[in-house]
């Protein structure tokens, strides 16, 4: 899958599929980096947002992808402290910005906030609105947000367990592994369902073999979405996240790519 993607990939930067006729500038050099998304961090709590006024530059990798729809209209930028999404609010992004491909993000005038955990930065969403940061404003926007250039990478997730996970790896691409399917909303127990009916679709409770436990959600309009789940121990990848569901028990997410996040033993 690896191999044909960077292939993919190579095509790509070549031709620059995008969301209209002017495909963002290949750059041939990047902006020079001058903060950390681990800084960026520090400088806003969850539960609020800012406006960023200082000329802040941040270099990284791609790390996410909405080739498969369980990610939309935004992209996770990972560098060496941590990972920060990207609210660019355009359709097929992995045409044009591809997993492992070097980026900048020239951020003054976004605004930075937080959604699951993960730091986010777009524009300032309207007060009307339930949440922070909403869509870059425009394609032009995008461009003067995010520098691509031609260096793609293969890219490794970070070994982790569910009891390390901390608030501050919240959008760190990562890899768990030893987990056992344990619930699933996609089943119906009234129509006597049982996990060995479980997809994707929605929210799967996985538990390790300490007994910690780990959600995946999965968009219904991903093209995984109802495909099953494997039964046996799994290793699953995908974007470390943190948030309270309706049970009100908190809970550590990872939030796949792909179809191919999971791999079944």
């Amino acid at each position: 899958m690896r191999l044909r993607l960077i292939s993919a990939c190579a095509t790509l930067l070549l031709g620059g599929c995008y969301n209209s006729t002017t495909p963002p500038i290949i750059a041939t050099e990047l902006p020079v980096a001058n903060c950390l998304v681990s800084e960026l961090r520090e400088s806003v709590n969850e539960g609020g947002y800012q406006v960023i006024n200082e000329s802040s530059v941040i270099v990284g990798r791609v790390t996410s992808s909405d080739r498969d729809d369980n990610f939309y209209r935004t992209m996770i930028v990972q560098d060496q402290s941590g990972g920060i999404e990207v609210v660019v609010g355009l359709d097929r992004l992995h045409t044009t910005y591809p997993e492992g491909l070097l980026v900048a993000l020239s951020l003054k005038g976004c605004t930075l906030g937080y959604r699951y955990g993960t730091l986010q930065v777009g524009s300032t969403a309207p007060s009307y609105e339930s949440y922070d940061i909403d869509y870059l404003h425009s394609q032009i926007d995008a461009h003067r947000v995010i520098a691509r250039s031609s260096d793609i990478e293969i890219i490794e997730p970070t070994p982790r367990t569910i009891a390390e996970l901390r608030r501050d790896m919240c959008g760190e691409y990562a890899e768990i592994s030893n987990l056992r399917l344990v619930a699933s909303t996609s089943i119906d127990t009234l129509r006597n369902e049982s996990l060995a009916n479980a997809r994707w679709r929605g929210y799967a409770l996985f538990c390790d073999e300490h007994d910690d436990t780990l959600l995946v959600f999965t968009r219904d309009y991903a093209t995984y979405a109802n495909n099953a789940i494997p039964h046996s121990v799994s290793a699953l990848r995908g974007i470390v996240q943190h948030g309270k569901h309706r049970n009100g028990r908190e809970y550590y997410q990872l939030k796949m790519r792909y179809g191919e996040d999971c791999t079944a033993y």
